[in-house]
């Protein structure tokens, strides 16, 4: 829309009819072009013209139309709930007011942004990537639900990506407080059948009229994710009335993304439709998600299938439970993890556990390479074998064996040359993994440990850190390798004396292992055990004891089984009760 003119001297009211387009101007602001319209207001962006600075804004202005009791009832809960909000991802409450004319306006941050669906096709976003921009979508859904809040009203059009790749979520005008309390001060949507809402995103208990609850937010992040995936809507033919979408809720069962998207069905979205007004090919919708049909269709199939059709089941007791257990499926797929929408099979977890591992046949490509650039003709000899996936962990396992052979403690006969390869492949760490930040962190932690073992705390510190910094950006905060990476700055902390800090390093990675996997594991073991050694060189003998126990106890498990870790607690154990006097205990 064109900028509106400056219109000295209009003091009488504070909005004006310009041309078709409604302008205002008060002390404080003046706006500058329309932003959107909805049912009861406009959202103007607007510049702060006094107050000694200058600033863009978005100014929410209620309607002449829409001056009844109830729309200022709302309007004031709209500003009520932005109020108490604070996260990065949603836009921010600057204040408000009301106009010399009696209309109240909300002053909110100014977001320079494109809708989430146009800017995952404008920027030809990966099924993954697209993945990772709507968990941040749950992350700020899941902070509003905390607060009781259900935004209940998530379309593409309110949420919002900037050019830096930042994710806002907007317009919290028809939310909904889930407080008792609060509800029965408003006066407002508590009756059946009353609640406000997008039609083409309605969820099931706002078409039908029933009570609404987080499972609402749940459905329509559902719906955007969907879209994301397919480029499709699951209910076919775009936007409908309330009386057709509930026919469709008694009627149609959704289509899994992957086949609407072979099929062409579903209403088109986004960049959707062609020039003609015709649903975007199938191809197309590939291209801009950066691959092909074929390999669309493939990715899509399983997994995500599988999380959308839970997010969209009509009844709310069958979706997921929360955002958050929504955000943490997608971000299992992610890893390549078992999710929880899927039965536990036994041959899909061995398959998830296959896929997981390819990292180990990049980590035995980027080990080779560090070989070469020492002079050897390594990669070459098994650049051919790594896709099998037997003979690429082979490499792997050598080249970690080459690194322990760094240590002392385990052998090594030529220090020199051992401290030269450690150097050399530490030095290239940077440049030759940029791109790959896990096999980075792994090549890092082994080096690191290397280092350690040889007693050089100066370079081992900055690996095991960078390591550490790495799985905590990249992987879930319940991921194993998470957990091996803090055990491993644990042992750093020890042996470079800062025993307070590894207690607590140590104390955080049996949480990992805890939420993890399997709550009795030799991972697990190992960690108390040496969680147990640190109380123990403080002087807290009680609850070094109790770990001291607890660990043994998990080594004579027959899925754990006793190593060298069980005999050398079993010895720490002992001095532990000799010097306590505890003589037949600790001879035992």
């Amino acid at each position: 829309p064109p900028r509106f003119p400056a219109e000295d001297g209009i003091r009488d009211e504070s909005l004006r009819l310009v041309g078709s387009e409604m302008c205002i101007r008060d002390r404080d602001y003046r706006l500058v072009e329309v932003l959107g319209v909805g049912g009861s207001s406009t959202v103007f962006r607007a510049e702060r013209t006094q107050g000694g600075f200058e600033q863009e804004v978005a100014l929410k202005v209620l309607d002449a139309s829409s001056l009844s009791a109830g729309a200022m009832e709302r309007f004031r809960l709209e500003r009520q709930i932005l109020a108490g909000l604070e996260h990065p991802s949603i836009a921010r409450l600057l204040g408000g007011g009301v106009t010399d004319g009696g209309r109240p306006y909300i002053v909110m941050e100014y977001v320079d942004g494109t809708p989430i669906d146009r800017y995952c096709d404008h920027h030809r976003l990966t099924v993954s990537d697209r993945i990772q921009l709507l968990r941040t979508v749950c992350g700020a859904v899941q902070a509003a639900n905390q607060k009781l809040i259900v935004h209940r009203d998530l379309k593409p059009a309110n949420v919002m990506v900037t050019r830096e790749g930042r994710v806002k979520l907007l317009d919290f005008g028809i939310a909904k407080l889930l407080d008792p309390g609060d509800e029965s001060e408003l006066g407002v949507d508590t009756q059946t059948g009353v609640h406000p809402m997008t039609p083409a995103y309605a969820s099931p208990e706002q078409a039908l009229g029933l009570p609404i609850t987080t499972a609402t937010d749940v459905y329509q992040l559902g719906l955007l994710l969907y879209e994301l995936l397919c480029g499709r809507r699951p209910r076919t033919g775009g936007a409908r009335s309330l009386d057709e979408i509930r026919e469709w809720l008694g009627q149609q069962a959704v289509q899994p993304p992957s086949r609407a998207l072979r099929r062409g069905l579903g209403a088109s979205v986004a960049n959707g439709t062609d020039d003609n007004g015709q649903a975007t090919p199938p191809e197309e919708i590939a291209r801009r998600r950066r691959t092909h049909l074929d390999r669309l269709h493939s990715k899509l199939r399983g997994d995500l299938d599988q999380i959308a059709i839970k997010a969209l089941q009509v009844e709310a007791d069958a979706r997921y439970g929360s955002v958050a257990e929504l955000e943490a499926d997608l971000g299992r797929y992610l890893a390549a993890r078992p999710i929880r929408a899927r039965p536990p099979a036994l041959g899909y977890r061995i398959r998830k556990f296959l896929a997981r591992h390819r990292v180990g046949s990049t980590l035995s490509v980027a080990a080779l390479a560090i070989i070469a650039y020492l002079g050897t003709g390594l990669v070459r000899q098994y650049r051919a074998t790594v896709i099998e996936r037997d003979k690429a962990q082979a490499i792997s396992d050598y080249m970690t064996g080459m690194f322990t052979r760094a240590n002392p403690w385990q052998g090594a006969r030529d220090t020199l040359s051992a401290i030269a390869l450690l150097e050399e492949g530490s030095v290239r760490l940077d440049s030759d993994l940029a791109g790959e930040p896990l096999v980075r962190a792994a090549m890092s932690e082994s080096i690191g440990r290397a280092f350690s073992g040889l007693g050089d705390w100066q370079r081992a510190g900055p690996l095991v850190d960078t390591a550490l910094a790495i799985r905590r950006r990249v992987l879930p905060a319940d991921h194993p390798d998470l957990a091996s990476s803090l055990v491993t700055r644990a042992q750093w902390l020890l042996e470079a004396g800062r025993v307070a800090e590894a207690e607590e390093t140590y104390s955080e990675a049996i949480g990992v292992l805890t939420v993890a996997g399997s709550p009795e594991s030799q991972d697990l073991a190992e960690a108390i055990a040496a969680y147990g050694y640190v109380q123990h060189i403080q002087g807290r003998t009680a609850q070094a004891e109790g770990n001291y126990a607890e660990a043994l106890r998990l080594y004579a498990l027959p899925n754990v089984g006793p190593t060298d870790k069980t005999a050398e607690t079993m010895s720490n154990l002992g001095w532990l009760l000799s010097a306590q006097g505890r003589l037949e205990e600790a001879e035992e």
